[in-house]
């Protein structure tokens, strides 16, 4: 199974040494605006589109101001840990997340995946860097 991780220019060689380890999926809104978040589950996607990845934009979900789709890693989930991936929608549905609705509004949720555990280096095909360059830096002086 092939899968597609983004990631930003900042975190990728943390990530190319330890894997896919730091992800969490958001669990529960709380009044405050803010959500709660499920550790120990990775986001990966079936899409390697770069501009396709709608949950990336930058002032609704990166706390950092990090531009988290400059790359995507190519990940072989091997046969017996495929058993740990499951649909974005099984999830959310089985889990019953209060998120889920406001998710589903994204175009891509469709391709989204979850894996329950860590994802090893060992795993990873390859790695490419977005061809679309903008300055993140131009982005915030508008705000």
């Amino acid at each position: 199974m092939i899968l597609f991780h983004f990631t930003s220019r900042q975190l990728l060689p943390k990530v190319k040494q330890e894997g896919i380890t730091k992800c969490s999926v958001p669990w529960l809104l709380l009044k405050n605006g803010k959500t709660r978040m499920m550790q120990g589950v990775q986001w990966l996607t079936a899409s390697d589109d770069f501009d396709g990845q709608f949950w990336a934009i930058p002032q609704m979900l990166s706390a950092h101001r990090m531009r988290k789709t400059d790359n995507r890693i190519t990940v072989a989930i091997p046969g017996p840990a495929q058993k740990n991936v499951v649909t974005w929608e099984h999830f959310a549905r089985f889990h019953n997340l209060e998120v889920r609705h406001y998710f589903e509004t994204f175009p891509d949720s469709k391709h989204w995946r979850i894996f329950i555990g860590k994802i090893p280096p060992s795993w990873f095909i390859e790695t490419h860097q977005n061809p679309t360059y903008y300055d993140l830096a131009g982005l915030l002086e508008q705000e």
